[in-house]
């Protein structure tokens, strides 16, 4: 199960275009308290989390935070259209894996995702 977190609708209808031939089971999510819903109601964890950075209600590294607390070793992908150096510094301290450009280009998109998934197979089974 991959889980992708953010609040722009159509952003999440791109990236499961981009995502359908990569990743089975893909769950949407608007906002960082609804992923955290979804997180303690299955008890089947996500092998990966992609998570917008900037959300209205609940930024992405508040949300982050509060995933790493159920459980630390889901690997977190936090994705920003732009992003500062500073920004991305914090990102790194709070412990997330990585940051992905938010592009909307399909054939590039789909194969970033791909090389993701080669990247952290070993935490889907």
């Amino acid at each position: 199960m991959v889980i992708v977190c953010d609040d722009d609708i159509s952003w999440l209808t791109f990236f499961s275009t981009c995502a359908e031939n990569t990743f089975e089971d893909l769950i949407m999510t608007q906002s960082g308290n609804s992923l955290l819903e979804v997180l303690e109601a299955r008890e089947e964890q996500p092998c990966l989390v992609f998570l917008d950075l900037n959300m209205i209600r609940k930024t992405g590294i508040e949300t982050a935070i509060e995933i790493k607390k159920i459980n630390p070793t889901i690997p977190i992908i936090v994705m920003s259209a732009d992003i500062t150096r500073d920004r991305l510094n914090d990102v790194y301290k709070t412990g997330l894996q990585m940051f992905l450009r938010k592009e909307y280009n399909v054939e590039y998109f789909s194969r970033r995702l791909a090389s993701i998934k080669e990247t952290y197979l070993h935490h889907c089974q």
